[in-house]
């Protein structure tokens, strides 16, 4: 599940959506994933903290 954080909405209004849900914005959730894989990666684990994309 991702929280997403609908753009023209204030963060309060962010809604949790199923991965399968999301298929109009695969290649955002992908490039999402890659950048949360190598802050993880670079900081020796722990949680993932990527800017939202555009």
């Amino acid at each position: 599940m991702f929280l997403v954080h609908w753009k023209g909405q204030t963060p309060e209004e962010a809604t949790w959506e199923r991965y399968e849900d999301l298929w109009q914005f695969k290649d955002q959730v992908r490039e999402f994933l890659q950048k949360c894989a190598a802050v993880v990666a670079l900081s020796g684990g722990g949680a993932c903290d990527v800017p939202p994309l555009s």
